[in-house]
């Protein structure tokens, strides 16, 4: 009897430690939660701009693992819900060049004019992303180096020229350039400024969209004020060290969650 007596004496006593423990963990957990989602955190200030893919047809997101691959080869997986957005503009994710870039890539002629210029629809695709590569470095190198966008200058007046010329070709860059990474601010009414310009050029009724960004964009739902992940960097890693105190054998950050 004087065991068992002894040993329950040994459970409340380790009981009430664990439980002095948890009172006094508790606090500093939700002090510290509340320190990191707090309003007046200036991280929230960033100035970082992301964007999610909305309303995206199956048909597209079945390229999903294609345009994933290949925005990771080329280090711009950040523009993965840009590429879906505007796969879904281009053609809803039907047809054989489902990125319409075979004027790109063979001389201005359309899938139709020439339909041996791409030998799979997942070909389009591949090519596309690299043609959108190329338009955000032409405009700014950062564009497609820089993850944190805050430290990109006039990042979002700049990627709206370079998927704009994704649709008129590489001359709307030059067009809309200043000096240097320094350019025009974004308009429709530039954008219907160019077409014009090179449909009285070129002695043709139409010449690309100049409500392409718009069009684009409504596929897009803009997420601001955080840095390079969910909680901005520092806020993130506060985060981290506070699950890290629960559960410390569990943390395995994806992209998409714990696990």
């Amino acid at each position: 009897m004087e065991q068992i007596s002894n040993k329950a004496t040994y459970l409340a006593i380790a009981a009430l430690v664990l439980l002095g423990g948890l009172f006094i963990l508790v606090p500093m957990i939700l002090s510290m939660l509340s320190s990191i989602v707090s309003d007046d955190d200036e991280e929230f200030d960033s100035g970082y701009i992301s964007y999610e893919a909305v309303g995206i047809p199956q048909e597209v997101m079945r390229y999903y693992s294609i345009v994933e691959e290949e925005a990771k080869k080329l280090k711009i997986e950040q523009y993965i819900p840009l590429i879906l957005a505007m796969m879904t503009q281009e053609s809803h994710g039907r047809g054989p060049d489902p990125m319409q870039a075979a004027e790109a890539k063979c001389g201005g002629k359309t899938i139709r004019q020439k339909p041996d210029c791409f030998s799979s629809p997942q070909e389009s695709v591949r090519y596309g992303i690299k043609v959108l590569y190329d338009r955000l470095k032409a405009v700014d190198p950062l564009l497609v180096t820089e993850k944190d966008t805050s430290k990109i200058p006039d990042y979002e007046n700049k990627l709206k020229i370079a998927v704009q010329s994704y649709n008129y070709g590489p001359g709307f860059i030059n067009w809309m350039r200043i000096k240097g990474t320094t350019y025009k601010t974004y308009s429709e009414a530039l954008a219907k400024q160019f077409s014009n310009e090179m449909k009285a050029k070129l002695g043709t009724n139409v010449y690309g969209d100049p409500l392409y960004i718009q069009h684009v964009w409504r596929y897009l739902n803009e997420i601001s004020g955080v840095a390079s992940s969910p909680l901005g960097s520092a806020r993130w890693a506060q985060l981290e060290a506070v699950i890290k105190t629960l559960y410390p054998n569990k943390l395995t950050y994806q992209l998409g969650g714990y696990d």
